[in-house]
């Protein structure tokens, strides 16, 4: 077809070899096997007409091909070779390749290709080798057979690139753009050893493979939808910084290689599956945000999943639990702002932090390194093992599972740690509280020599009847108390294993302890006991001591409930085997109007003894030159005069002589330093027991 001339097929078979050199219309009919159509620089061909065309041949292009309808079928093997400087453009949706013979239908593009008009789907069947353009400005133009490509793949907006089946091996030079979409639907997309292929813009997989041994590369300002299908082979998909990968929608998508985030992943629906050995690198400046209750990793094969983390890991959305199975490695941030994040497996910590009101859930999962809890931050251990060291800011829910040999567990001031739930707990380490231990429910086992210390200014507040360090090995279990440890609620026996040296203040509100060893308590210690009622545990707190309690320090008696005793009123406060010792003072013994609670020490229990006494006669001091006159009643008899330095003794008796003047006892003394006096009112004796003062 010479220049200028105008030739049209419209039917049959054109066999031979030709060469278009002006334009020539194809509107129906073949072209045939064993020759090729030659379009020449600056000739067209147009391909028009809602008719069938059969290409069952080799097509050459260095010109133009419009094709605006009717199908393009490809039989006997066809090739379209699309060379550079060349266009062939698609103004229709018609397709490509339709045939139903097994043999390979080939487009090799070196120059442009463009779908240029068709708001629909044009499909291309058979391999589609680009080393030019793919420029798709309308419409979808769908690649369904495969192919090679190291060319580029442009769509303008509302325009979509989909790679619909086969294999699309993707080498050096090939790239994505525009601002449109490309989609993997269905084939897979394959970058090949040593390849790095970036785009800009928008991808998404929705369903298919994105694959092989190269790199994927999401850059800065371009973001990926991940909606469906599978990231798989020896590759990395890499997710820049200010890249941005959305995995969404409902689907499951699977991971089954690496992925590299500096960036940002935003996963807001489905299971991502996680097989043949996957792993998920969170760098330093990456966020991974979870914005879902699915679960992660989730899988039927017996490869270790591996989640590195030395970003932000945060959950901001989903009431749920989302489960992050396999292996993983925090030396980063979590922040958990809603719902609960819950690793299930093996979790490497590396001085890692965790906040947010959300809760973070290490259920049945072994957990090494250190775990820092910062203030407002909600982290549960609910099972498995702690095997390192765990500093608590904020609040430590501690559900079930072992706190392992080995290392601290150490509470902050104002941190928290909350033992709750009906499951044990084993304290097989050291536990130091500077904040507070809340106690709800469950035993608390100990093994390995345990230690709890509970430092001054902190609180362990037992809110149970459970058992502290019941345990069946022999170790040594030890709680010491500097701060305050209390029993606040539970009317039962709660039964405390171990050596229990305080030197601080035990608070028994409600119910029973029971200390199963001896008791020796410092001199600066105090027992506060609060009285309710007559019946002891339910009504008022009691120490039991299995066995020798030597009593020292200050007894404080707090009476609760508006609970008033009355006289002959008896309160057992301390049961022993065997006592030694005495409190050296007592609190709030005096309840007004002459009724105090007297302590009453005999054999190894304390008992609470509700009496009236009468009034005591006034002293009447004076100072006299260098002596001090000290003048009662003289009409009150028996009284013996007590003398001491400090107003909490120890008290002595004077002795001096007691003179009568005007109807007055008159005792005479030096002057020699401050001193207090008191009459003390003589009582028969009780074995044990101090005189009624």
């Amino acid at each position: 077809v010479a220049a200028g001339a105008n030739v049209e097929l419209g039917g049959g078979t054109l066999s031979g070899t030709g060469t278009i050199a002006g334009t020539l219309n194809w509107t129906a009919g073949t072209m045939g096997a064993g020759g090729t159509t030659t379009i020449a620089s600056n000739s067209v061909l147009m391909v028009s007409g809602g008719a069938d065309k059969s290409l069952n041949r080799r097509l050459d292009n260095y010109g133009t091909v419009t094709w605006t309808t009717g199908r393009i079928i490809g039989d006997s093997t066809p090739v379209l070779n699309n060379y550079a400087g060349a266009l062939f453009d698609t103004q229709s949706d018609a397709t490509l390749f339709d045939s139903n013979d097994s043999t390979v239908k080939t487009f090799n593009n070196s120059g442009t290709v463009r779908k240029s008009a068709g708001t629909g789907t044009s499909i291309w069947q058979g391999l589609f080798n680009n080393g030019g353009t793919l420029n798709v400005q309308t419409g979808t133009l769908a690649l369904a057979g495969g192919g090679e490509s190291s060319g580029a793949f442009t769509n303008a907006l509302g325009a979509t690139v989909d790679f619909t089946g086969g294999t699309q091996v993707l080498t050096n030079g090939a790239s994505f753009s525009g601002a449109g979409l490309s989609r993997i639907n269905g084939g897979a997309l394959n970058v090949s050893t040593n390849a790095t292929v970036a785009f800009t813009g928008n991808f998404e997989l929705a369903l298919g493979t994105l694959g092989g041994a190269g790199t994927f590369s999401i850059p800065a300002g371009s973001q990926m939808a991940w909606t469906g299908g599978v990231m798989a082979g020896s590759g990395t998909t890499t997710i820049a910084s200010n890249g941005v990968l959305v995995a969404s929608a409902s689907a499951d998508k699977s991971l089954n290689r690496r992925l590299d985030n500096y960036g940002t992943v935003t996963w807001t629906g489905g299971r991502i599956i996680g097989d043949s050995s996957p792993v998920l690198n969170n760098f330093a400046g990456a966020l991974f945000d979870t914005q879902t209750d699915s679960t992660l990793f989730e899988s039927n094969d017996a490869s270790v999943k591996t989640f590195n983390n030395s970003g932000t890991i945060r959950k901001s959305a989903g009431p749920g639990v989302s489960l992050w199975r396999g292996m993983f490695n925090n030396s980063g941030t979590v922040n958990v702002q809603t719902g609960t994040l819950n690793p299930t497996d093996t979790v490497n910590l590396i001085t890692s932090s965790y906040s947010g009101a959300g809760r973070f859930l290490f259920g049945s999962c072994t957990v090494n390194g250190t775990l820092t809890v910062a203030a407002g931050a909600n982290v549960e251990f609910g099972g498995g093992t702690l095997s390192g060291t765990a500093t608590i800011v904020g609040t430590l829910n501690w559900t079930g599972g072992v706190m392992g040999a080995g290392g601290i567990t150490t509470i902050a001031a104002n941190g928290v740690l909350v033992a709750s739930g009906g499951a044990d707990k084993s304290l097989s380490r050291q536990l130091d509280n500077h904040g507070t231990v809340t106690w709800t429910a469950g035993r608390i086992i100990g093994d390995n020599a345990p230690v709890l210390n509970n430092f001054s200014g902190a609180l362990l507040d037992a809110q149970t009847d459970s058992t502290l360090f019941e345990s069946n090995d022999a170790s040594v279990k030890t709680l010491n108390n500097s701060g305050t440890v209390r029993k606040s609620a539970g009317t039962g026996t709660s039964s405390w294993l171990g050596v229990f040296n305080n030197s601080g203040a035990l608070e028994i509100q409600r119910g029973i302890v029971s200390l199963t060893g001896n008791y020796t308590p410092a001199a600066g210690s105090s027992l506060k006991v609060f009285l309710g009622g007559l019946a002891a545990g339910t009504q008022f707190g009691q120490l039991r001591i299995a066995g020798t309690a030597t009593l020292t320090g200050t007894l404080n008696i707090v009476l609760t409930n508006s609970f008033v005793p009355v006289v002959a009123n008896s309160f057992l406060v301390v049961s022993s085997g065997v006592r030694s010792g005495t409190f050296s003072s007592v609190t709030g013994s005096d309840l007004g109007g002459g009724l105090i609670l007297d302590p009453t020490y005999v054999l190894g229990d304390l008992t609470l003894v509700t009496t009236m006494v009468a009034a005591l006669p006034p002293l009447m001091p004076q100072a006299i030159g260098a002596d001090r006159l000290l003048r009662w009643p003289g009409d009150i008899a028996g009284y013996e005069l007590q003398t001491a330095t400090s107003i909490n003794g120890p008290w002595t008796a004077v002795v001096a002589a007691v003179a009568q003047e005007n109807g007055d006892s008159v005792v005479r003394l030096p002057a020699t330093g401050t001193r207090f006096y008191r009459l003390v009112r003589p009582a028969a004796p009780r074995p044990g027991g101090n005189p009624a003062q």
